[in-house]
């Protein structure tokens, strides 16, 4: 499918850095009106990420659990919040992981290893899409966790290794490597950056750095077609990652950031453990 005139009406990335476009959900909706059936169930799942944040703070608050009393419900998303409080009920339908998780984890909550349950399930699901470029995402951002995750096991000294997630050759490096020997990532030029950044507790620098890193796999992914649904994948996912650091900086504040993670290390007992919801 040949999406040129789509691709023309989409903002580009410079117009965001000058905020002459702020309306992501706009932008979404524009994107899923012109896209085709198969497309657009895969263009879902770069909004699940907020959905799965949605999810868990719908149950939180549903079953007592812990609610986060800083964050509102989070956009760019695929569902609004009543059709994810009826796909709780089992009134409207979800994704697949969001329905084997539900049929595991609605009624409990367990902190981090619930959270990390979820997003296992999402990443497992993601990875396995046909669209190349998507797939070749969700499998790079599932290895960025997976070193963050071993970063953390290393400063920490923890032995748990339930917060991998599943596939990928960083994962069967950490999984046969012997202890918290980071030397088996050494191909990845960031560790030590990351490293004192997790030890100092510099969580908007994490989470920027990060984005940074996966604006660079964007831009440096080879898009053979210039008007594919990989481009306009492409470009939504640099447009919602410029988006949400301009929401915070404008809207909310960097304060307003930084109480947020805050609230959700905690939630998550730090440093013993590691939430999921940081860096997804």
């Amino acid at each position: 499918m040949n999406y040129y005139y789509l691709l023309v009406a989409l903002p580009s990335t410079k117009d965001f850095q000058e905020k002459a476009f702020l309306d992501i959900e706009r932008i979404q909706a524009f994107i899923l009106e012109h896209l085709t059936e198969t497309d657009k169930q895969a263009f879902r799942y770069t909004l699940y990420r907020n959905d799965n944040k949605n999810l868990l703070s719908i149950l939180k608050k549903k079953y007592n659990w812990m609610e986060n009393p800083v964050i509102s419900f989070h956009t760019p998303a695929a569902f609004s919040y009543q059709e994810l409080e009826s796909g709780i009920e089992g009134f409207f339908t979800l994704p697949k992981y969001m329905q084997e998780f539900l049929s595991y984890e609605k009624e409990q909550y367990k902190g981090s290893e619930t959270e990390n349950h979820l997003i296992r399930l999402y990443f497992q699901e993601a990875s396995e899409l046909e669209n190349p470029f998507l797939k070749s995402y969700f499998e790079f951002k599932r290895d960025i966790k997976n070193v963050l995750s071993a970063i953390n096991r290393n400063i920490y000294h923890l032995t748990n290794s339930s917060s991998f997630l599943e596939g990928g050759l960083v994962y069967h490096l950490l999984k046969n490597s012997t202890g918290n020997d980071l030397r088996v990532l050494e191909s990845y030029d960031f560790i030590e950056e990351m490293q004192s950044l997790i030890q100092n507790k510099q969580f908007i620098r994490i989470e920027k750095r990060v984005d940074e890193i996966l604006l660079k796999f964007i831009s440096s992914y080879p898009i053979l077609e210039p008007f594919s649904s990989d481009a306009v994948f492409a470009r939504f996912l640099q447009l919602s990652i410029q988006y949400r650091w301009l929401k915070w900086e404008e809207n909310l504040g960097l304060d307003h950031l930084n109480q947020s993670i805050e609230w959700i290390l905690k939630s998550a007992t730090m440093p013993n453990e590691n939430s999921a919801e940081i860096f997804t």
